[in-house]
Order: structure tokens, then sequence, then C-alpha cells
């Protein structure tokens, strides 16, 4: 599967995207921050952000005042969806188009990189996960995160057929085993039917 097919199929869903997102799975979500993923602080790249859901939530979570967000997709059109959430914190987020196996980032130039609900959509995970490792900086943490486990991720994918047909979620043994591959130190996983989690450190 070609980068501009991916980027073309999610273009056109950015508009309907938000729909299946309700106030239920958003709790879910600030729960799991809270308690099991724990404060951000300094620059936080959300990478894959999609229509920028987490914006909901990475304000409330970020450490200090001087904490910033670095909303980044390949789908403009999503990217365009994000902008909308951005009330309030005009001094606080940016958005950049860019593809997360060639990220335009300095090396260690990041404190956070969470992604969520993106993993399946990466050609090529590992390089991804090199990627995420150079811009990071020492001590700096990797969120790898759903909100369902890969059986039923991968079987919404299925049903949904087009460009995210054969995208893929291993079980998350299988990715923290790949994240230690490419030599980040595993502070936890967990994956149950409403969470899909792994924190990698740098």
């Amino acid at each position: 599967m070609a980068i501009n097919e991916i980027q073309h199929f999610f273009d056109h869903q950015a508009l309907g995207w938000d729909y299946s997102f309700d106030e239920q799975k958003l709790k879910r979500l600030r729960w799991i921050f809270k308690h099991r993923i724990g404060a951000l602080k300094g620059l936080v790249l959300d990478l894959g952000c999609g229509t920028g859901v987490l914006l909901k939530v990475l304000p409330q979570v970020l450490s200090d005042r001087s904490s910033l967000i670095l909303e980044m997709d390949l789908s403009m059109a999503m990217l365009h969806q994000a902008q909308e959430k951005r009330f309030g914190l005009l001094n606080k987020v940016y958005f950049v188009q860019a593809d997360g196996h060639r990220l335009p980032l300095a090396e260690k130039s990041m404190n956070s990189v969470v992604a969520f609900q993106v993993l399946p959509h990466f050609i090529d995970p590992l390089h991804v996960f090199q990627e995420v490792y150079r811009t990071l900086k020492k001590d700096g943490r990797f969120v790898i995160l759903h909100l369902m486990d890969h059986h039923k991720l991968n079987a919404l994918h299925r049903s949904a057929g087009g460009a995210v047909e054969d995208h893929y979620l291993p079980p998350v043994e299988e990715v923290a085993a790949m994240l230690a591959s490419e030599n980040f130190a595993i502070d936890g996983f967990l994956e149950k039917e409403d969470c899909y989690l792994i924190i990698g450190r740098k």
C-alpha cells in the first residue's frame, strides 16, 4: 500500500471521523492518561493526530505552562479538522503535515511522543520507531495507545475495506518486543478489551 493511497483515504474520511468518538470514549481516554500514562512535559508530539482528538485531553495532562503540543498527520484534511479544536490553545499547539516514516524534527528535540490510534497505518512500523527514538530526548517517553484490543481493531479494519483493509495491529507483546529491539526500555504494556497501551522510554 502506497503512502499516497493512505493519505487519500484519510483525506476523504476527515469530515465524518469524529462521529464515532463519543463522550464515553473521551472519558475513557482521559482516565487512561490520568491513571496509566501520567503527566507529560515539554514538547509533546501527537503523531498521526488525525482530527485532533487528543487536544481535548493533552492540555489537561501537561505538567507545566511551557509545554507545547505538535499535531502531526499525513492528511491535510485531518489537520484542518484538528485546527478546529485549538480554541484556547493558540500559543500551545502547532500543526504540521508530515509522514511518520520521515519526521521533520531534529534529533533529541521531543520530550514525549504519543501515537494514538495510528500504529496499524504505518507501512514500516520499525522505521517509525527508529524515527521516534531519534527525535526523543534522553528519558523521553513513547506512548502507543488504542481504545480496543488488536482483535477488535483488526476486525474493524477488515470490515472498513479500502486502503485500511489489511492494516494490522499485532498483539501488544509483539509491539513491545519490536520497541525493545530498537533500544526502547519498556515501562509497561497492557491489552484488554477497551485498552491497548505500551509505554516505551529512550
